[in-house]
């Protein structure tokens, strides 16, 4: 099921303050959004998962500025926004995470992982 939190979540580039949703969390509420089916749409955790990945997705893009404005090699190398996550490439993602490292990591966190995975600099 797709939840439409990829493309949200990388089209702004707005300073945003992620909010540590642990990763386990995430999981757990977009599993439970997943048995819902099409009555997803009206839940509220839907609303928070996106928020959660696109304020990740803002977080992450200041963090790419700051290095540049510190003249840091860059952490990872993305194409212009959007970069077209699918939900479902964000759920893979994150249940690769070994089980006791997803019990602390927050969501901003597997975010930037897994951007950093794909879009390594050459």
């Amino acid at each position: 099921m797709r939840f439409g939190l990829a493309l949200c979540a990388l089209s702004l580039a707005a300073p945003l303050s992620a909010q540590n949703m642990p990763v386990n969390d995430f999981l757990a509420k977009a599993e439970a959004l997943q048995h819902k089916g099409a009555m997803a749409l009206f839940s509220s955790d839907m609303s928070l998962l996106k928020q959660e990945v696109v304020k990740s997705g803002a977080a992450w893009r200041e963090e790419l500025k700051a290095e540049a404005a510190a003249h840091k090699p860059p952490s990872a190398c993305p194409p212009p926004p959007p970069l077209g996550f699918s939900s479902a490439d964000i759920l893979t993602s994150f249940k690769g995470i070994p089980a006791e490292q997803r019990a602390h990591m927050t969501v901003k966190t597997a975010f930037v992982r897994m951007v950093t995975l794909r879009y390594r600099c050459q």
